[in-house]
């Protein structure tokens, strides 16, 4: 993010310590409509390219995604607008039945810009692009 003059910025619970951004869990947030469903709370807002990207990220959301790949989405927002409803932002590299294992352990996940959040970028990210490392918790 430095390398393009941007900041990021946290409030409420969630956290970003310079390599990874951390969430914390909701206790009561499984999901079985979904198969797979975790939320967490707080937000970030990440600013870069003199102004030209200013997104904020709120309230992620773990779920099951294509071929049982976790995806997470984000309440988004752009600049000082108001709220665009949920988006699915990035894919993780684990699957549902892996992702356990690394929230148990509290390891980093590595992500991918998924092609439908592009447009949160004023597209000047490709979908595939690499995105800091999110660890998550199970919140116990």
């Amino acid at each position: 993010m430095n390398a393009v003059g941007g900041t990021i910025e946290t409030a409420g619970p969630a956290h970003f310590d310079g390599d990874e951004f951390g969430f914390p869990a909701d206790p009561d947030s499984a999901d079985d409509r979904a198969g797979v469903s975790l939320s967490y709370h707080g937000s970030a807002r990440v600013r870069a390219h003199g102004g030209l990207i200013d997104l904020g990220l709120a309230d992620p959301v773990l779920l099951a995604g294509a071929g049982d790949v976790a995806e997470v989405s984000f309440v988004a927002r752009v600049g000082g607008s108001g709220g665009f409803g949920r988006v699915a932002v990035a894919r993780l590299d684990r699957r549902i039945g892996e992702l356990a294992g690394a929230i148990v352990a509290g390891e980093s996940v590595p992500a991918v810009l998924l092609g439908a959040a592009t447009w949160l970028f004023d597209h000047r990210y490709p979908p595939g692009t690499e995105l800091a490392p999110m660890r998550w918790s199970a919140g116990m």
